[in-house]
């Protein structure tokens, strides 16, 4: 199960760990983002640290409606105690979590600060 948090400012947060290439670890918030259809967006600070390479590029639409051309890496990473390869798009000043990373998932949310979220691989 992976434990959310919804804050102060009307965000669900979600820890993520990353793994770099020699299996080191590191931990970011990501905000849940319903908008955003795909599995992750991280800023270029993260890409740096984790020495992920560039796999392609590609056209996306903004929540803004702008066109922008994306990086795309590919990153390792812990999800409910399973290590997984996904897609990871660079761009933004946070991370973003999106909704194919929660397809086959439940969720459970507290919309209040402070409130606990749940998500769950559904059986």
């Amino acid at each position: 199960m992976i434990v959310a948090e919804f804050t102060e400012d009307n965000q669900i947060i979600v820890r993520l760990t990353l793994l770099d290439k020699v299996g080191q670890k590191l931990e970011i918030d990501t905000i849940l983002d319903t908008g955003f259809s795909d599995y992750l967006m991280v800023p270029s600070t993260v890409v740096r640290e984790l020495g992920l390479v560039e796999i392609d590029t590609v056209q996306a639409i903004m929540a803004d409606g702008r066109g922008a051309s994306l990086s795309v890496c590919e990153v390792r990473m812990e999800w409910d105690g399973d290590e997984q390869s996904i897609p990871v798009f660079v761009g933004g000043g946070k991370a973003l979590l999106g909704m194919s990373m929660l397809r086959g998932c439940l969720g459970t949310f507290e919309f209040f600060p402070g409130g606990i979220s749940t998500i769950e691989p559904a059986e």
